[in-house]
């Protein structure tokens, strides 16, 4: 029996990421499944940018523009074509390779003895299934990071937490809070310069595409920075993102800050070095403009994980894991479940399913698109359905060869948009035009133009 129960009891500590695996996933799927996502226009320059990969029109150099005014690396599209491809050009399956990289971060947690606790905890938070569930450079950035923040808390070599960690950056900036946490380790460890050259290389080879494009284009990126420079926030001291990443986390401050303030006096050197290098964060989001929240992913993911992975050494702190733990999951059950989105990937593929049936199109003419959202139509070059049109094999051309397309087909997904007023540059490079057809579908008008 004595035996029995040693085998069993090895086999849970084993196996306790593939239980952990099946509980992440059963979560997920009562939040609401995939559907439940909003097709955002930030997913639609994604999906737009990944069907040029699809075509192969040509090689993508530049990444998303972030609100400084500069780009992230283009390494983000490359890292998810893979999955476009594999799923055969499913949007979905964006969303599911999100899903499951985020599983396999947490197993390199897991198969860490003692770390089932602070897994949960992480695993379990809204803040977690937040960005889990939403594909994109101001999201996905954060499970880089957080795998580099394993491999550097576990001292596995330098060169991956370094590697991890420019990824993460290369995607968005608000990875840089774990910097100090790197340098930190460089230098409680052998502090050679050696190490400290193959931590820069591996940093910035993410960035190599961006990089070689300056070197092409003579620094062509710098010099529009620099001719209209900014920096996308402002000094301008409030709670504000504070109480933004409070309200994200799923936790309170006074409870935050009790075990934040416990750990810090009780803990070992490395512990509280850790503890206060994460909270320089706070610091800078307490004193700047405020932020769009994705930006506070990043400081919450670090906080996060150095808090958790400190406590789980402690009797009561493992305690509290699993407290925190059952309450994030009794939120599934005891909020409602979130609805399917009026953007979801399914009725837009949908809408354009019909629309690619109709006689009045074919795969032979070049199709220029674009879209009335909202009111304010602020992206009206219709990204999302540039994607499904051209993955089903239409020839859709870039925003700037408009005037190459022989028709024009227009998304209104707003009722109220008054569009036979509605002229913009983008609907104007087809010009002159008629309207051949005019139809509904799932509550989106579509009007296709012929040029004349």
């Amino acid at each position: 029996m004595t035996t029995v129960l040693k085998i069993i009891k090895k086999n849970i500590f084993r196996n306790y990421v593939l239980l952990f695996t099946l509980l992440f996933l059963i979560y997920l799927w009562t939040r609401g499944g995939l559907n439940t996502f909003y097709v955002d226009t930030d997913f639609g320059r994604d999906l737009s940018q990944l069907s040029k990969l699809w075509i192969g029109q040509k090689v993508i150099w530049l990444g998303p523009t972030l609100s400084p005014g500069f780009h992230a690396s283009p390494l983000y599209y490359y890292l998810f074509f893979p999955a476009l491809f594999v799923g055969q050009g499913s949007a979905y399956s964006l969303l599911i390779a999100n899903i499951l990289f985020a599983i396999i971060v947490l197993a390199v947690l897991g198969f860490k003895r003692g770390t089932l606790l602070a897994l949960t905890a992480i695993g379990f938070s809204p803040w977690f299934g937040a960005l889990v569930m939403h594909p994109g450079n101001g999201f996905t950035y954060v499970l880089w990071l957080l795998l580099s923040l394993i491999c550097l808390w576990f001292e596995f070599p330098l060169v991956f937490s370094a590697l991890f960690l420019g990824i993460s950056l290369s995607f968005h900036p608000a990875a840089i809070f774990a910097l100090p946490l790197l340098i930190y380790e460089w230098v409680r460890r052998k502090r050679e310069l050696k190490q400290a050259f193959i931590i820069t290389i591996s940093l910035l080879i993410p960035w190599a595409p961006i990089i070689l494009f300056e070197i092409i284009t003579k620094g062509f990126l710098f010099r529009q920075w620099i001719t209209h420079p900014s920096v996308g926030m402002k000094i301008a001291p409030s709670f504000i993102n504070l109480q933004t990443l409070i309200n994200t986390s799923g936790i309170s401050l006074f409870g935050f800050l009790l075990v934040f303030i416990i750990l810090l006096f009780s803990g070992k050197v490395r512990e509280r070095w850790w503890l206060s290098l994460s909270i320089l964060g706070l610091i800078f989001f307490g004193v700047v403009s405020k932020v769009p929240p994705h930006y506070l992913l990043g400081l919450t993911c670090i906080l996060y994980f150095t808090v958790a992975i400190i406590m789980v050494k402690r009797v009561w702190g493992r305690s509290l894991l699993g407290i925190i733990t059952l309450i994030f999951l009794g939120g599934a059950f005891i909020l409602p479940t979130p609805k399917q989105s009026p953007r979801s990937i399914e009725k837009i593929q949908s809408v354009v399913n019909q629309v690619a049936q109709n006689k009045t199109i074919n795969k032979k003419e070049k199709i220029a698109v674009v879209a009335a959202l909202d009111m304010e139509n602020k992206v009206p070059q219709a990204d999302d359905y540039r994607f499904f049109l051209r993955i089903k094999g239409f020839k859709i051309p870039e925003v700037t060869e408009y005037f190459t397309a022989q028709k024009l087909i227009l998304f209104v997904e707003n009722p109220q948009f008054d569009w036979k007023s509605w002229s913009t540059w983008e609907t104007n490079e087809i010009t002159p035009k008629r309207i051949i057809q005019e139809q509904e579908i799932e509550g989106v008008k579509v009007i296709t133009f012929e040029k004349i």
